[in-house]
C-alpha cells in the first residue's frame, strides 16, 4: 500500500508542476550510481516519476505564494533494495547541477513553470556517521557527477562535491555531513538531505537535525527545502524518521492546516496478512515493493526465505522488507506503548513478572539503585536504593554502601521475577577490580555471589 500524506491547502487540480523539466534533465544527464546498472542511463521508474512531480509543486498563478515550492520537507519511505538513497542523490544532482530546473522562474506561454538553477546552491547531507554519508547518498552523488556525462561542471573530493561557473571557480556545493554540523555549516542551505533518518535518534543527532531545519528561513529567495529518504524505524525511539512520520499521518487524518509536508509512504500493512505462509509473505514484499516488481526472477521467493532461517527476528524482517514500524526482537520495551505511565504509585510489579533489572552503583561517593522495569506493561519499581549521607551527616571514616545489602536485593530480585535482562552500571574503586566486578555480575545470573 502506498500512503501519500501532503495536501494540497487549494482547489485539486490547481497546483502547478515542474516536475517534468527535472525528470528531463535526470533521464538527459544523470545515470545510475554503484551497482548492477551503475553508469548507465537512468530511467525513472513510474512511482518514483510521480513522487518528483508532487514533491516539487508551486502555487499557481494568482495565489499569494504564487511559484514558491508547495512543500518544505518530502519524505520517501520504501523498503530495503529499493535504491532510495540513489533517488535522494538524484535530486540532490538536479538542485546541485547549473541547469537543474528547480526553482521557479516565471510562466511559459502555456501556463506552465519554468524553472531555473538554484544560485549558488549548498546541500549538506546528514546521517549517522561521515562513512556513511560517503558510503550511501554522497557517494552516489559522487559517482553520478564523476562519471555522468556533466563531470566537468563539478570538482569532487570525498567531503564535497563543487559545481563550477564558467570561469571554473565554485559556485555552489554539497557536503558530507554527520551528527553534528554546527551553526556555520548550515548557514546557506538550499536543501538538506537526511539519508536513513530512522537512525538519528540520539540527542546529538536530533540536534543537528534541528541546527539544520532551522537554518533552511536563512535564504527565503531560493525558497529552501528538506528531503528524507529511509525505511521504517523502531516505535517508540523518537528518530527524525518517526517524527516525520507521526506528522504525516496526523496530515491525513486532517489534524494539521496548510501542512508543509509531503511524505510517500509504500508498507504492507494488510491485517490479515499470515506472515508464516511462505506465499502470503512473497505477496506483502510485492506489496511493499509497488509496480517496479522484481529486478531478478526470484528475488521475492529469496526475500522471504528470511523468515525461516533459525533465530530469525520477525520484526526486523517486517520493518526492513515490509517497511513496517516494528519493535525489534532484541529490544526489550515498546517504548509507543509504556510512555504515558512507567510509574504509578502504589502499583507492584506481580511475583513472577517478565521483567527487566536496572542497576547503577557506587561504592563510597554516590548513590546505588536497583529498579525493576515490566517487560509488559512498563511500569517501574524501585527495589532497593542506597544513598550517601551529606557531608555534615558523615561519620569520621566516611560511608561506604554495604554490598552485603546490595547482593541480597539483586538476588531476591532474581528469585521473584522472570528477569531477561539486566543492565549493570557498577561502581569501580580501589577495593573491586574490573574482574571483580564480572565475576559479581555473573554470581548474580546464576543465583548467588562468587566465593
Amino acid at each position: 500500500m502506498t500512503r501519500a500524506a501532503g495536501r494540497s491547502g487549494s482547489r485539486p487540480g490547481t497546483l502547478a508542476n515542474p516536475g517534468p523539466q527535472i525528470c528531463d534533465l535526470i533521464e538527459d544527464r544523470a545515470i545510475y550510481g554503484p551497482g548492477s546498472l551503475q553508469g548507465e542511463p537512468y530511467e525513472i521508474d513510474p512511482e518514483f516519476r510521480a513522487f518528483i512531480h508532487r514533491a516539487f509543486e508551486v502555487f499557481p498563478k494568482g495565489h499569494p505564494w504564487e511559484g514558491r515550492r508547495r512543500f518544505k520537507r518530502v519524505g520517501l519511505s520504501v523498503r530495503k533494495g529499493l535504491a532510495k538513497t540513489e533517488k535522494q542523490a538524484l535530486l540532490a544532482f538536479c538542485e546541485l547541477h547549473p541547469e537543474g530546473p528547480t526553482r521557479f522562474d516565471g510562466w511559459d506561454a502555456s501556463g506552465n513553470p519554468v524553472g531555473r538553477p538554484v544560485n549558488s546552491p549548498y546541500i549538506p547531507m546528514l546521517a549517522v556517521s561521515v562513512e556513511q554519508v560517503e558510503e550511501l547518498a554522497y557517494g552516489a552523488l559522487k559517482y553520478i557527477v564523476e562519471e555522468g556525462p556533466d563531470a566537468d561542471l563539478f570538482d569532487s573530493t570525498l567531503d564535497r562535491i563543487v559545481r563550477l561557473n564558467d570561469h571554473g571557480r565554485a559556485d555552489g556545493k554539497a557536503v558530507a555531513l554527520s551528527n553534528n554540523p554546527g551553526s556555520r555549516d548550515g548557514a546557506r542551505t538550499t536543501m538538506n538531505c537526511f539519508d536513513e533518518p530512522h537512525r538519528l535518534y540520539l540527542p546529538r543527532q536530533l540536534k543537528a537535525h534541528q541546527t539544520m531545519d532551522a537554518n533552511l528561513p536563512k535564504r527565503p529567495l531560493d525558497d529552501p527545502w528538506s528531503l528524507y529518504v529511509g525505511t521504517a524505524g523502531q516505535p517508540g525511539q523518537g528518530s527524525v524518521a518517526e517524527e516525520i512520520h507521526i506528522e504525516a499521518t496526523q496530515i491525513a487524518e486532517g489534524k494539521i492546516q496548510r501542512p508543509d509536508l509531503f511524505y510517500l509512504y509504500r508498507t504492507d500493512d494488510d491485517p490479515e496478512r499470515d506472515l508464516s505462509d511462505k506465499d502470503e509473505r512473497i505477496r506483502a514484499i510485492a506489496e511493499a515493493t509497488g509496480p517496479i516488481g522484481e529486478f531478478g526472477p526470484g528475488q521475492f521467493d529469496e526475500i522471504a526465505s528470511k523468515w525461516d532461517r533459525p533465530g530469525a527476528d520477525g520484526p526486523y524482517l517486517e520493518r526492513v522488507w515490509l517497511n513496517r514500524w516494528k519493535r525489534q526482537g532484541d529490544q526489550a520495551f515498546d517504548m509507543k506503548k509504556i510512555k504515558p505511565g512507567l510509574c504509578r504509585s502504589g502499583e507492584r510489579i506481580p511475583k513472577g513478572g517478565f521483567i527487566t533489572l536496572g542497576f547503577d552503583g557506587a561504592r563510597f561517593r554516590d548513590a546505588t539503585a536497583l529498579v525493576a522495569t515490566s517487560i509488559d506493561t512498563g511500569l517501574q519499581e524501585l527495589l532497593g536504593l542506597w544513598e550517601r549521607p551529606d557531608d555534615d551527616d558523615l561519620e569520621d571514616d566516611g560511608w561506604e554502601v554495604n554490598e552485603a545489602e546490595v547482593t541480597a536485593a539483586v538476588e531476591d530480585a532474581m528469585t521473584r521475577y522472570a528477569v531477561w535482562k539486566m543492565y549493570a552500571d557498577p561502581h569501580t574503586g580501589p577495593k573491586r577490580s574490573a574482574r571483580g566486578l564480572r565475576n559479581g555480575l555473573t554470581g548474580w545470573r546464576s543465583g548467588g555471589p562468587p566465593e
